[in-house]
């Protein structure tokens, strides 16, 4: 049997759900093989927003290691996406930035 024409959403997982005002958040998962992602951190409540684009190697497996020293404390969520597609792989809550 031969399918085609599905695109499978990327994965997402983090090295960690809290860090410091100086810490930093790994990002990694699996997506199709050189394809830019679009990582997105958001705080609804204060409207925050900030966005990192990678490209996935010829594994698939991608990591980004982003910085959260800008962000104000709080709950935030992530998304990953491609950058060629609207859908995109949530984690809703699942990061919080403290002292």
């Amino acid at each position: 049997t031969y399918v085609s024409g599905i695109r499978f959403p990327p994965t997402v997982t983090l090295d960690k759900i809290e860090t410091r005002t100086d810490g930093n958040i790994t990002v990694k998962g699996y997506a199709l093989l050189n394809r830019e992602l679009q990582i997105t951190i958001e705080n609804e409540a204060s409207k925050v927003r900030q966005h990192t684009n990678i490209t996935t190697p010829a594994s698939g497996l991608y990591a980004a290691v982003l910085p959260m020293k800008n962000l104000p404390l709080g709950a935030y969520s992530l998304f990953v996406k491609y950058t060629t597609d609207i859908r995109q792989s949530k984690l809703v809550n699942s990061l919080k930035r403290q002292r």
